[in-house]
């Protein structure tokens, strides 16, 4: 029930069309400054229709990276001991700020014995703060179709991976205990798994961000694929009142 008042009042204002402002909070990171003339972290403070639901989506954001524990709703606060402690650098991206829909990707890089760089993808209703899930797009008696077919493409990507990195041992530019380590990161932790969670909305594409991990020791060596879908391709998946707020 609680799904569906959220898509209700989701849907009620569509014809609207709100969207959020956005400034940046920037600071520089004082312990691990890159010396460039722009700041290391811009952190995107979001204004909605209402100060409650603001709030509910900028805390939700900066729980991505930083401690909010002793933070006392103070975004500079928690912005800036993150800064002083381990935030290298954090920017951002909106792909999708219109029809009460907001898809904004954090790009985050924290430092302690060595650097670690991710992504973090954030769907929110705005008329809520809530966060959008894969289950409220979909019709629910199609998602695992939806699924399998993105983990048809993603097993493809990674069966593609496997007979280029074989390729490389074969040639000598990779090593076997490289090749091997690579392999079974592919073959227990990937190929035979795939997740919805995070995604990502743009004006005309869906993209499902299930990558394969490599571990910092050969994080440069990783597949790269992409799981993207435009609208217009899956509409068949896509429930009604979502193919009227994606589809044009």
């Amino acid at each position: 029930m609680k799904k569906l008042t959220i898509l209700f009042i989701l849907l009620s204002a569509v014809s609207m069309g709100q969207s959020v402002k956005i400034r940046e909070l920037k600071r520089d990171s004082t312990k691990w400054y890159i010396g460039t003339n722009e700041p290391a972290v811009a952190f995107p403070v979001i204004t909605a229709h209402a100060k409650d639901i603001s709030m509910k989506i900028n805390s939700q954001l900066i729980a991505a990276f930083a401690d909010t524990e002793n933070w006392n709703n103070s975004f500079d606060a928690a912005i800036d001991s993150a800064a002083a402690t381990n935030l290298y650098s954090l920017g951002y991206e909106v792909t999708f700020n219109q029809n009460n829909v907001l898809s904004i990707t954090l790009s985050i890089i924290t430092c302690g014995a060595y650097c670690t760089g991710w992504s973090a993808y954030f769907n929110f209703n705005i008329t809520t703060g809530e966060q959008i899930t894969m289950d409220d797009i979909l019709i629910s008696a199609k998602k695992k179709a939806f699924e399998d077919m993105v983990k048809e493409e993603k097993t493809d990507a990674l069966l593609d991976y496997k007979k280029e990195i074989k390729d490389e041992l074969a040639k000598n530019t990779m090593d076997t205990s490289t090749y091997q380590f690579a392999l079974e990161i592919v073959d227990s932790e990937c190929i035979n798994s795939i997740s919805l969670k995070q995604f990502s909305l743009s004006d005309a594409r869906l993209e499902i961000h299930d990558e394969c991990d490599f571990p910092h020791v050969i994080q440069g060596m990783g597949p790269d694929y992409k799981l993207e879908y435009q609208y217009a391709d899956i509409s068949k998946f896509l429930s009604p009142d979502w193919k009227k707020i994606l589809i044009k």
